[in-house]
């Protein structure tokens, strides 16, 4: 959800001291209002859905939480799961790697 601006509802800024500023639109203003509230609305419920993430990392440790616990289909932020899907694909490696090493150097 991009950020309202007061611009793209009717509001004109002046740059000159002979242009008046103001909401140019009927309505313009009220229309603005209610959408930022909305738009506040879904940044505060964005925020407690990492709030929520950071808790149960907390909780329940990092690697856990990501590997076992939530793969958080209720996060929609796509760099979030890029990030979860490449920690989760190094600790994978990184294991491979120790356990490949074990063996090499076992026999």
């Amino acid at each position: 959800m991009k950020k309202p601006e007061p611009e793209d509802y009717g509001y004109f800024e002046s740059n000159s001291f002979d242009e008046e500023s103001g909401w140019m639109l009927e309505g313009g203003e009220a229309k603005y209002y209610d959408e930022f509230e909305k738009w506040e609305s879904y940044i505060a419920d964005l925020a407690d859905e990492f709030k929520m993430v950071k808790y149960r990392i907390e909780q329940e440790g990092f690697h856990y939480c990501f590997k076992h616990y939530s793969t958080f289909p209720e996060i929609k932020d796509q760099e979030f799961h890029r990030l979860r899907e490449s920690y989760l694909k190094a600790a994978r490696e990184l294991e491979m790697h120790v356990s490949t090493k074990i063996l090499e150097y076992e026999l």
